[in-house]
């Protein structure tokens, strides 16, 4: 329960925020015009296969959100995996299609989270891997681990998915940090 638990609050944070990154108009023609490896698709395709991805985020959100109820409702159990299964469809695709853009050489901002001034990069396929290895690790943990736990535990398990979640989404911002200050400029 607990590493499921865990799993599914901090893809269910990834998820929304940037779900709330592409709320509005304005914010998801951005979204679309930013998405690389969308110009691999005629124009007027790139609309309707963006409005594709915002809503597969959104089915992947709400099936982890339900799936939180299992201990109350053992049957969310399968609705659980599945949104596990397609959070990890969805961050599989969105790291091939990172590794698509860098081999292209287009390194236009990633818009995952709104605005950013930060060119796509290696960090990015680094953030959808581990995000992905997070979704796996919960689709297993989900078949595998007992239905049942304490309230210490699972608010342990909550609060770490949380601060995961939260990392992710910042992502840019922590590798930055990590890094240090760019050397002198030769």
């Amino acid at each position: 329960m607990y590493v499921s638990l865990g799993c599914a609050v901090a893809l269910s944070v990834v998820f929304g925020a940037s779900l709330a990154s592409r709320a509005g108009r304005d914010a998801f023609r951005a979204f679309a015009a930013s998405a690389g490896p969308l110009s691999l698709f005629p124009a007027r395709l790139r609309g309707p296969l963006a409005a594709t991805v915002v809503a597969a985020e959104a089915v992947v959100a709400a099936g982890l959100a339900v799936g939180l109820l299992r201990p109350w409702w053992p049957a969310l159990g399968a609705v659980a995996l599945c949104a596990f299964a397609g959070a990890a469809g969805l961050l599989g695709a969105f790291t091939i299609a990172v590794v698509a853009s860098l081999r292209r050489r287009d390194r236009t901002p990633c818009r995952c989270f709104g605005a950013s001034p930060v060119p796509l990069g290696s960090r990015h396929v680094v953030r959808n891997a581990l995000l992905l290895g997070v979704a796996v690790a919960g689709g297993v943990a989900e078949v595998l681990e007992p239905v049942r736990g304490n309230l210490a535990g699972a608010s342990v398990a909550a609060v770490s998915g949380l601060i995961a979640g939260l990392l992710a989404v910042r992502f840019d911002d922590v590798a930055a940090l990590l890094a240090g200050p760019p050397g002198p400029a030769t």
